[in-house]
């Protein structure tokens, strides 16, 4: 995968510059030059200089050509897992799998999970997250503050809060089969 970051540093450093150097020569601020080089965008002031920057940047460093980026953390769900939500449900849909309004039921803990609460949100899906209770009760109250139905299935005997077993993802598998059957999802 082409590396945006990495090209510019290597750039930078076979022109035998340092960040300040660049810093001076782009009149962009040398903490958001090092951001960019480390592929951290969200430390930018804002979505618009993304751009603007990495243009500035590639230009005085003298490569040639066009930069594009995926900001994934300017999602809904800040993850890449909202895209890959939004393609499931809406290839179910197309293949005529999943009805308007029919219920989606997934086993989930984390970034799919949450894409899924907000593409079901928006196409008129119920969505129900079936998790262990050794999951994170952030991820299970963010779920549900999307419009999710949170269903925790309590942990194997012996289970650790905070971590989830194999014997814990068992049950949940089962609980979330349960579901799926029970719906119709």
């Amino acid at each position: 995968m082409f590396e945006i970051g990495n090209t510019l540093r290597e750039a930078r450093l076979r022109r035998g510059l340092t960040v300040s150097e660049c810093e001076v020569g782009t009149k962009v601020r040398a903490k958001y030059l090092r951001a960019i080089e480390e592929e951290h965008f969200e430390v930018l002031p804002s979505p618009a200089y993304v751009r603007g920057f990495l243009t500035t940047y590639a230009d005085y460093l003298g490569l040639d050509g066009r930069l594009l980026c995926k900001l994934d953390y300017l999602l809904p769900g800040f993850s890449k897992k909202d895209r890959a939500a939004r393609a499931i449900i809406e290839a179910a849909r197309a293949e005529g799998a999943l009805a308007p309004g029919q219920s989606v039921v997934e086993l989930t803990s984390g970034n799919m999970g949450t894409g899924l609460a907000i593409v079901c949100a928006v196409l008129g899906h119920p969505f129900v997250a079936v998790m262990s209770r050794g999951n994170s009760h952030e991820r299970a109250r963010m779920m549900a503050a999307l419009g999710a139905e949170v269903v925790l299935v309590p942990q194997a005997e012996g289970g650790v809060p905070g971590a989830v077993s194999g014997a814990d993802l068992a049950l949940v598998e089962a609980a979330a089969q349960r579901l799926t059957a029970e719906r119709g999802a």
